[in-house]
């Protein structure tokens, strides 16, 4: 084992230590693995000048459009946990240097436009519910994935044991199922229950009565080593919900092509069915039916709510949510009646009066204003050698009439102590 290798596993070991799950090991080692090989060194020679030639060569990368922002991102966190690693063992105390402010922004993520993803209207759940009707696998598999809005991982993973397949019956009557998730250790909740009803439940029944029969063992049928979830539990064929057709249990980057296979068959656009999609889809519809965002939480198993509200529920202006606004902003349930156009007022006394004040002033001032141009007249030289007199009668009408501004802008009404 080379040196770069055994510093990757040990890496792989760091991550495994702190509870990342098996996609977090597999994408950090691999753009780490890629990191090492582009700075050429090894990791104790790395230094800060190494770590800004590195970000400006993928920044420009990003600015041609040759790498995607999104994948930027996670080359940065990885690298940024690569370091801390190094320190922890005492390797290289880079990361020190880095978390400096003048140096911080050496491993920050680029800002990058999050996708507005829309959610599926019920005529494409219909053409996919109808499109898949001849295969009982891919259609009771998109039928729990409308019925609990979960991940691809934690569909493929369930158990038959999982659900209750004899089911409960509430005091009005209704009957539902139980059905066990198990999330991905370190994301949301470990373990949850969420709730099934009859539609579902049939729809499975159907798929267990033609299943084929299961593989031994856990093996993996494409790495060839054991199938384990993220919590390293072993899963083995024999307990699966759903399998292929050679008796393995389904990978989660199977249902993927699952989706796409109905997609290009209904001729959709690229990109518009995938199993995530399901999730949101889900999480919308229920907020769309008045439930909260606590109530939500459990069916679709999220411990922070406010995840839920900014990333999953996309709300749309359909009927039901119109009608809950109309109800929100509706008095006593009755219409507001429209409120008739005010008609002007009157002006009061005092305002008259102001108003008349106003134009008093104004008229002085054209006056004052027009004596002042007759004074500046250009006179003769004999009326230079002598003032006039009527040069002097317009000095005294300006000085009057000034003062009578001055009377006129004094408040008309003295404030009442």
């Amino acid at each position: 084992m080379t040196k770069e290798n055994h510093i990757l596993k040990s890496f792989e070991n760091y991550l495994k230590s702190r509870g990342k799950s098996r996609a977090t090991l597999v994408g950090y080692t691999c753009n780490v693995g890629l990191i090492l090989k582009h700075l050429n060194k090894e990791p104790e020679n790395i230094t800060l000048k190494d770590i800004e030639k590195w970000r400006s060569y993928w920044d420009e990368q990003v600015k041609q459009g040759e790498t995607k922002p999104n994948a930027m991102c996670i080359r940065c966190n990885a690298f940024r946990v690569f370091l801390r690693y190094l320190k922890a063992n005492k390797i290289n105390n880079i990361i020190d240097e880095i978390d400096k402010n003048e140096n911080r922004a050496l491993l920050t993520p680029p800002p990058h436009k999050k996708v507005k993803r829309e959610v599926l209207t019920d005529d494409i759940i219909e053409r996919l519910f109808l499109a898949s009707k001849n295969n009982l696998c891919h259609h009771s598999m998109m039928k729990l994935f409308f019925a609990i809005p979960q991940r691809k991982s934690s569909i493929v993973h369930l158990n038959d044991e999982d659900i209750d397949w004899n089911g409960k019956v509430e005091d009005n009557g209704t009957k539902y199922y139980e059905c066990k998730i198990i999330n991905p250790k370190g994301e949301e909740n470990g373990e949850f229950t969420v709730t099934l009803f009859q539609d579902t439940i049939d729809s499975l029944n159907e798929y267990r009565r033609i299943r084929p029969q299961p593989a031994e063992g856990c093996k993996n049928a494409r790495s060839k080593g054991e199938y384990t979830d993220n919590w390293g539990r072993k899963l083995y064929h024999k307990d699966s919900l759903f399998l292929n057709d050679l008796g393995y249990r389904f990978q989660p980057n199977s249902v993927n092509y699952i989706m796409t296979k109905y997609e290009r068959q209904l001729g959709l656009p690229r990109g518009s069915v995938f199993p995530q999609l399901w999730r949101h889809s889900g999480a919308t519809r229920l907020d769309a039916s008045g439930m909260s965002l606590k109530e939500i939480a459990l069916q679709t198993g999220h411990r922070n709510t406010k995840t839920l509200e900014e990333v999953y529920i996309q709300p749309k202006m359909d009927t039901n949510i119109r009608a809950k606004i109309n109800k929100a902003l509706t008095l006593n349930n009755k219409t507001p009646e429209t409120p008739k156009p005010q008609e002007p007022s009157k002006p009061t006394q005092e305002q008259e009066q102001l108003k008349q004040q106003q134009e008093q002033i104004t008229q002085l001032q054209t006056t004052i204003k027009n004596l002042q141009t007759q004074l500046q007249e250009p006179k003769t030289q004999s009326m230079q050698q002598q003032p006039s007199d009527i040069s002097l009668y317009l000095l005294k009408k300006i000085e009057k009439l000034e003062e009578q501004v001055k009377e006129q802008r004094k408040p008309l009404i003295t404030p009442t102590t």
